[in-house]
């Protein structure tokens, strides 16, 4: 498994585990690009790597990706596991659709 994927396979992981907490203000139009309490500690992603995610009181969703990678990374709380879509190697990753947004269509990691 090459770093790219195991970095993104560990954000999505982290950021899954305190998403209520953390995503609270973020819309689906918002990605997280600065520094963010995640658990009580500090998180920002790395150059080039986008982190969309989405949330209420009991659910949420939440993407990544770097921008030169051809993955898209996606988690949600209704489900432990971990899925990806191919995307253009220049684009950003997909943004979930929703809080409740469901990834099974998408390939099990």
């Amino acid at each position: 498994m090459n770093k790219k994927l195991l970095f993104k396979l560990c954000l999505v992981a982290v950021l899954a585990v305190s998403a209520n907490s953390a995503f609270a203000s973020i819309t689906a139009s918002s990605s997280i690009s600065g520094a963010i309490s995640v658990g009580g500690g500090s998180y920002s992603p790395s150059k080039s790597v986008k982190v969309f995610a989405l949330s209420t009181d009991t659910t949420y969703a939440a993407t990544s990706g770097h921008t030169s990678g051809d993955r898209t990374i996606a988690t949600n709380n209704s489900d432990p596991k971990m899925y990806y879509s191919a995307k253009a190697t220049s684009a950003d990753p997909a943004a979930p659709g929703n809080a409740t947004a469901s990834f099974t269509s998408w390939t099990s990691l």
